[in-house]
């Protein structure tokens, strides 16, 4: 009756095995793919150092306005405007600047390339049927996957 109230565990020599099974096959599909993977996301990866020398090279006190800006036409709230500052000269004395604009161009990218994609895909989603229950069944389907596994490729990058 003890076994209702322990739930059982892997020795380590199976989840040895396991994540020796996983590396070993994520390395074949490097090997297999990687050049094509990475040759796929080569402009993404163009668009994204652009961005990522932009925001490192830029002033700090431009891009401080620069994001003040931001926030306050998408928020129109000086409180917003002043914690946004406020954090971002914090960043800066942490000595964290470096890393927090590598983010935000990382963010900027993403952004960009979720609207270039997503303002045609909804178009054609609503103008043809059919497209718009083919998108709806992929987008049930990567909703309910763990995120870890349609961002593999991101590993190749």
């Amino acid at each position: 009756m003890d076994w209702l109230f322990k739930f059982p565990q892997l020795d380590s020599e199976t989840l040895l095995n396991i994540k020796r099974t996983i590396d070993g096959s994520l390395k074949a599909l490097t090997r297999s793919y990687g050049q094509a993977i990475e040759a796929f996301f080569y402009p993404l990866q163009q668009i994204l150092i652009f961005f990522e020398q932009v925001m490192a090279n830029a002033p700090w006190p431009l891009v401080i306005a620069a994001l003040a800006a931001i926030a306050w036409f998408a928020a129109r709230s000086w409180k917003i405007v002043v914690t946004v500052v406020v954090m971002l000269l914090a960043i800066g004395l942490f000595g964290l600047w470096a890393d927090a604009m590598k983010t935000i161009s990382l963010v900027l990218t993403a952004t960009l390339f979720s609207i270039a994609l997503g303002i045609p895909l909804g178009i054609m989603m609503n103008r043809f049927n059919r497209v718009g229950k083919a998108m709806q069944a992929v987008l049930d389907v990567m909703q309910t996957m763990p995120p870890f596994v349609y961002l593999i490729p991101v590993v190749m990058l």
